[in-house]
């Protein structure tokens, strides 16, 4: 660069003293001619210079990018290592805290270890002062003192043992009644905080345009902590029993209840209890149910004024399917821990039948795991004992039809030489299943017990040892055969309804504006087996002659059931046949069985009323309590075409018991399907 610039200065130089001199080619000198050479030298130097000056920055540049790259290159390693030792550092701390846990769970078994041992120590040290006061007593006896002083000297032992328990008895209760006052004290002090809390939020709505929702929500939010020891529906019921009986003292809150002894087993002195828990007598029920019951469900809780929820507070139990099309079953525990429930339980859609089931043993006894297990996605809580047992308080599963109550019987099977079934043999080598009773028995079934270590308490006050289990009561609505199915279940101790709704409904038929009276009314059962179930009633409600209570006998021809083409009634233990003829402008038959799968039993008793009534026209009026139709919707189509062939004189009546066939009734103008959700509320509120 040095050279360019001095050979630069030259050529100039030596060009402006060659053209200060005059030019002429014929005057020119040697000497000028050799100074235009070296003028010439020069430039073509000055344009190497330049060249080889380009070339090294060029170069320079070359070597700048390549720097600049490398250097690039280097931060990049340089932050992957600060990253590499991070996570380096990261690992580490996860080791330890491994090694923590680690030690912490150790030092946890060796606690739980420990506290065994020294129950057993106090044990054993009881045991032997029993036996001792056992040898001292009998070596008295043989001793040769007089027995009666013996006998003075146990006897005083004893009342004094009684005076201490009554005295511990006593200081129990004090003990309890304090703390139920206390938290009834903070309850109301949260209450009266959460209700100012609200109400300032409703004030600065206006003014602050707060949305409705986030006022709402923070008054959900209130509520919560209210109910935090037993759940937000429980509280709100305890706060409605104190209104409702301001001029007495206030129900207690539900205490948690400590186990006595967490470590030893857990004793079941009976299969459940014969009374509901605490909270029972002062909330009201919670209706639960399948979705097929969903609807019937909902008018239940009308009527029995349970708490409504919102639909972005959830469902109190969600039944939903895995992938795998396994069920996967959600309850919301705080609604239902200490309550009394109502479970309506649907026995038509099978599949539903185990998610059902599992659902009810949940509600005997389920485990709420503590808050702290979350950090290992809730898999230690059970070896850690780290959880409380909660329970409802009494169960009442209402089954509103009885799918297998057919099946209540064993028979003798026989495969002839035909390969055809046969229940005529005496020596039939198969049996039936009665899945009626089978069933029912799993229905009773007692709830689980708490896995051990835990639990740590009890979340509705009730005993952990010896175990509480809630009463469970099976409500059965006009089943087929009550007694083999109840006696099924007497061992389980669990409470069997039977309970008719044709009384019910003959109530509500009486009271009709169009009842004909009396006189004009006469009541046909399609079997004598409807009429020994139903005829009492009928005299009871409707104040009917005998003679006004009919059945058809049943014929059968080998396998073929038929119908005997006559009226009989019973009278003074004496059967009698009906001669009199119908009044086809007056009277009205009422026909009455507990299902229907066809319908044809029904319809061919309507066309023997016709033939009484002179082959004329009557007033039939037919109740079914559950409309089976053999679950087909085709079988229910077919009925109500039979129906509307017998003529808009014929009326058919029947419950919402099996929703999935009465609701294809609806709209019907022949047709009416009863809601019974009146009947079961009335029932459970008993």
């Amino acid at each position: 660069m040095y050279e360019a610039s001095r050979c630069d200065a030259f050529y100039k130089i030596q060009s402006q003293r060659y053209e200060s001199r005059p030019f002429s080619l014929s005057r020119q000198s040697e000497p000028s001619r050799a100074g235009l050479t070296s003028v010439r030298c020069y430039g073509a130097r000055r344009r190497i210079c330049l060249h080889l000056a380009a070339a090294r920055a060029s170069q320079m540049l070359r070597s700048a990018t390549a720097g600049q790259a490398l250097a690039s290159d280097f931060l990049r390693l340089e932050a992957q290592r600060d990253v590499l030792e991070g996570k380096q550092w990261q690992c580490l701390e996860d080791m330890e805290n491994r090694k923590l846990v680690n030690q912490q769970r150790q030092k946890a078994y060796a606690d739980i270890l420990d506290r065994r041992l020294r129950v057993e120590g106090k044990q054993q040290s009881v045991t032997k002062e029993r036996n001792l006061v056992i040898r001292t007593e009998a070596t008295k006896l043989c001793s040769g003192r007089a027995e009666g002083e013996a006998i003075n000297h146990i006897r005083a032992r004893k009342e004094r043992f009684g005076v201490e328990v009554e005295q511990m008895w006593k200081d129990w209760q004090q003990r309890v009644a304090a703390k139920i006052r206390e938290d009834i004290d903070v309850a109301r002090r949260d209450a009266e905080h959460c209700k100012a809390r609200q109400q300032e939020a409703m004030e600065a709505m206006p003014d602050k345009d707060v949305p409705l929702t986030a006022v709402v929500g923070a008054a959900a939010a209130a509520s919560a902590v209210v109910g935090a020891a037993t759940g937000v529906a429980l509280f709100m019921a305890l706060k409605g029993k104190e209104k409702a009986t301001a001029s007495e003292s206030p129900a207690p809150e539900i205490p948690k209840m400590k186990s006595a002894s967490p470590d030893s087993g857990m004793m079941v002195e009976d299969q459940r209890s014969k009374k509901a828990g605490l909270a029972a007598t002062w909330t009201k029920p919670v209706v639960i149910a399948s979705p097929a019951l969903e609807p019937l469900a909902k008018e239940v809780r009308k009527r029995l004024g349970e708490d409504e929820y919102p639909e972005w507070a959830g469902p109190t139990v969600n039944l939903e399917y895995f992938k795998s099309k396994d069920p996967n079953v959600k309850f919301n525990w705080k609604r239902v821990v200490g309550r009394k429930i109502v479970f309506l339980f649907d026995t038509v859609d099978q599949t539903r039948f185990f998610e059902q089931l599992s659902l009810l043993q949940a509600l005997q006894g389920f485990a709420v795991p503590d808050g702290e297990d979350k950090g290992t996605k809730w898999k230690t809580y059970v070896n850690a004992g780290a959880y409380s047992w909660g329970r409802a308080s009494q169960i009442t599963v209402v089954i509103p039809w009885y799918r297998p109550c057919q099946m209540e019987r064993t028979s003798r099977w026989h495969l002839d030489d035909a390969g055809k079934w046969i229940n005529s043999n005496p020596e039939g080598a198969w049996l039936d299943v009665p899945n009626a009773l089978y069933m029912a028995r799993l229905l009773a079934t007692p709830g689980s017990v708490p896995p051990l270590p835990g639990p740590n308490s009890s979340m509705d006050g009730m005993p952990l040892n010896p175990l509480w289990r809630p009463p469970l009561e099976l409500l059965f609505v006009e089943l087929h055969e009550e007694a083999p199915v109840a006696r099924s279940v007497s061992d389980l101790g669990a409470t069997i309804r039977m309970e008719r709704f044709v009384p019910y409904f003959l109530k509500k038929y009486k009271a009709k504006p169009t009842y004909p009276g009396k006189n004009n009314v006469y009541v046909l059962f399609p079997d004598h087996g409807a009429y020994d179930r139903y005829a009492e009633a009928v005299e009871q409600e409707l104040f009917l002659d005998l003679d006004h209570i009919l059945y058809i006998k049943k014929t059968r021809v080998g396998e073929s059931i038929g119908q005997e083409q006559k009226l009989f009634y019973d009278q003074n233990r004496t059967e009698y046949e009906k001669t009199i003829q119908f009044n086809s402008d007056k009277d009205h038959i009422l026909i009455i069985d507990d299902f229907t799968n066809s319908g044809s039993t029904l319809f061919g008793a309507v066309e023997l009323v016709k033939k009484y009534a002179g082959g004329k026209e009557m007033n039939v009026s037919i109740f079914v309590s559950h409309l089976v139709a053999t679950y087909d919707p085709k079988v229910v189509e077919g009925l109500k075409d039979k129906l509307h062939k017998l003529g808009k004189q014929c009326r058919f009546y029947t419950t919402n018991s099996i929703p999935m066939t009465t609701d294809l009734l609806k709209g019907d103008e022949q047709a009416t399907v009863i809601d019974i959700s009146d009947f079961i509320a009335e029932l459970v509120a008993k």
